[in-house]
């Protein structure tokens, strides 16, 4: 798939009000708090980190309490309000699979499932690689996954809202498995005293199995870790250290 096309990019259109439908949901201080703890267990000299996938900037803005960080996103909507929001981090527009920054890191992220954007397991393998070579010696990456196959129930719909005086948002999904392939179709309705605007996106995604992920690891040069817990229940997290 190509992600440069904003047809098939997620929140392509929807990026100036995804933090109105998901900050409210994900407590990022407390994640970023985590995040920290788990990078102190496994590598307490840890300086500088790189947020691939960084979104809108929101775990960046409390991560870099605790590290030199910087992003990376593909979506240069996200990438401009991530700007916006830390102006003194170094955000970039890039691709996970074959970013290259010239600048190595002592820890990578990867959060909410932005992995499956490496699109296939040829993918992720090049996107494993691609972390490895952006890490110093015995650097660490954290990868929060999707749901694998096993875990997946087709015929789920889904429904989010955002309440404000000045802003009502219905954003309505629904989602359809073909092998190990999700076809996934979203429609967000924002409506404001001035206007009521209609937003239609439509993206693909692959649903990777845990030994997808651990061979993936293994074949970059990391040791990896499976901790089930993670932040949200039945994905968990994927722990590297460059071998």
């Amino acid at each position: 798939m190509n992600w440069s096309n904003n047809d098939n990019l997620p929140f392509a259109n929807s990026a100036h009000i995804y933090d109105d439908l998901y900050k409210r949901i994900r407590d990022y201080k407390r994640q970023a708090a985590q995040i920290n703890k788990w990078i102190r267990m496994r590598k307490p000299d840890a300086k500088r980190l790189l947020d691939v996938a960084c979104g809108t900037g929101l775990h960046l803005s409390y991560l870099c309490r605790y590290y030199d960080v910087a992003g990376i996103d593909i979506n240069p909507m996200m990438v401009e309000i991530a700007r916006l929001r830390n102006p003194d981090i170094n955000i970039w527009v890039g691709d996970m699979r074959e970013f290259n920054i010239c600048q190595v890191f002592d820890v990578i992220i990867c959060m909410f499932s932005s992995i499956t954007y490496s699109d296939t397991i040829e993918g992720l393998n090049i996107t494993l690689n691609n972390f490895a070579r952006h890490l110093t010696p015995k650097g660490i990456v954290f990868v929060e996954p999707f749901v694998t196959p096993e875990v997946w129930r087709d015929g789920g719909v889904g429904l989010r809202t955002y309440d404000s005086k000045k802003k009502k948002i219905a954003m309505l999904d629904r989602a359809e498995r073909s092998g190990r392939r999700v076809r996934r179709e979203i429609i967000y309705v924002i409506a404001t005293p001035e206007s009521i605007e209609q937003i239609y996106e439509e993206y693909t995604f692959p649903l990777f199995t845990h030994e997808d992920y651990e061979s993936a690891f293994r074949s970059a040069g990391f040791n990896v870790e499976f901790n089930e817990k993670g932040f949200v229940g039945g994905r968990g997290m994927y722990f590297g250290v460059l071998s």
